[in-house]
């Protein structure tokens, strides 16, 4: 058995331009030089550390009403040792436990029951 495959190119990648696909052969051996990237190009792994998303949200109801609960929740209802995370878990389980019950209760999802 030779050890050709060593060697070996490595396998076509097909890309899909906007009419047509095209066959290029990709050196996946760049990408994976520049850190744990697979997926990006040497340029985009690069400027991933400078990316900043920039969400917004512009309806009325979030403005006046979502915000301001929220924001005043936070102030005055959750502890400052608290981890965002653990917040969020806490959710999580208070809403399995909630689905849990109604799933106890009817468990066919049922009026009659």
């Amino acid at each position: 058995m030779s050890d050709d495959s060593a060697t070996a190119s490595p396998a076509p990648l097909l890309v899909k331009s906007s009419s047509t696909i095209s066959s290029e052969s990709v050196d996946y051996s760049e990408s994976t030089a520049a850190g744990a990237y697979y997926y990006l190009c040497p340029r985009a792994a690069k400027a991933l550390p400078q990316f900043k998303y920039h969400g917004q949200d512009c309806s009325l109801i979030y403005k006046h009403i979502l915000s301001p609960l929220a924001q005043y929740i936070v102030d005055n209802w959750t502890p400052t040792w608290a981890a965002p995370n653990s917040i969020t878990l806490f959710g999580l389980c208070w809403m399995v436990v909630s689905y849990g019950l109604v799933w106890f209760y009817y468990p066919n999802m049922d009026e009659g029951s």
